[in-house]
């Protein structure tokens, strides 16, 4: 009798662990593919962007079996000359992101018609792709871009940690404005303001600016506060290491370039920090 009845139980146990995971595969399996909503792409979404310039990429991305990897493609639609790939991996386990990127175009692609291939792959393997058209431009321009700095700290003011330093102007271009960049700089580093970037490793970037509301003029506003564990990059970059915070002479410096690589600095403002 006790072997019977263990049989039995033995055997309900076993149906019941099955259509488990029978409903759990039935679940994962009823998951739908990836979505890419409101795709954007190139200057203002006009599906235009200028070679030796960047391709601006935003999107909505929805998964409901999780973002796995993210993948843009730019390739010719003849097949022939420049192309890249990027794969980003960084949104994986999520459920939904905005997706904003900018992808560096090659100074000597060709101009002409390309498409733009996006690809959502879920933890499931379920994928979402969309093309979308993209013209390469060649810009004949060699006119710098002008910086107008309206406010700006006293020239060696003291700020002390947890304090916040702030400048503020307008960046302008005769055709289209590319980036702005707002570094913070330690005076004893000696970096040729050439050699600015928003992937220096010594600067503290306080703005990277590559999305304007007009191409050819924008206001801008750069802030941090001393002590900040993290920049305004794009992506930020952590404050340690070789842009640590230190007591001493800092500058802060304005760097604009347009769409054509024409770059304008602005005058140095030096403060002093004070930890």
């Amino acid at each position: 009798m006790k072997n019977t009845f263990s049989k039995t139980f033995s055997t309900i146990t076993a149906v019941v662990l099955l259509l488990i995971t029978s409903c759990r595969n039935d679940d994962e399996q009823m998951q739908p593919q990836p979505n890419i909503i409101a795709l954007e792409v190139g200057l203002g979404n006009s599906h235009t962007s200028y070679i030796g310039s960047d391709i601006h990429i935003e999107a909505e991305i929805e998964a409901s079996g999780k973002i796995n990897t993210v993948e843009v493609e730019v390739f010719k639609k003849d097949g022939a000359g420049w192309q890249t790939k990027k794969v980003y991996s960084e949104f994986s386990g999520q459920l939904n992101t905005t997706f904003h990127k900018h992808i560096d175009v090659a100074p000597d692609a060709a101009p002409g018609n390309y498409v733009l291939r996006m690809k959502v792959t879920d933890m499931l393997g379920q994928s979402r792709t969309v093309d979308e058209d993209l013209e390469l431009i060649i810009l004949q321009d060699s006119v710098s871009p002008i910086i107008n700095i309206t406010t700006f700290p006293a020239a060696n003011k003291l700020f002390l940690n947890g304090e916040t330093i702030t400048i503020s102007g307008t960046v302008s271009d005769n055709i289209a404005l590319g980036n702005v960049l707002v570094a913070l700089v330690r005076e004893e580093d000696l970096i040729p303001d050439g050699n600015l970037s928003d992937t220096h490793s010594q600067i503290i970037t306080m703005l990277d600016l590559r999305d304007f509301a007009s191409t050819e003029i924008q206001d801008f506003t750069a802030s941090i506060n001393v002590g900040a564990t993290s920049d305004y990059g794009f992506p930020p970059k952590p404050i340690q290491g070789a842009n640590a915070w230190k007591s001493g002479s800092y500058y802060i410096v304005v760097k604009t370039k347009d769409a054509s690589q024409n770059v304008t600095f602005s005058q140095h403002y030096p403060i002093k920090i004070n930890l």
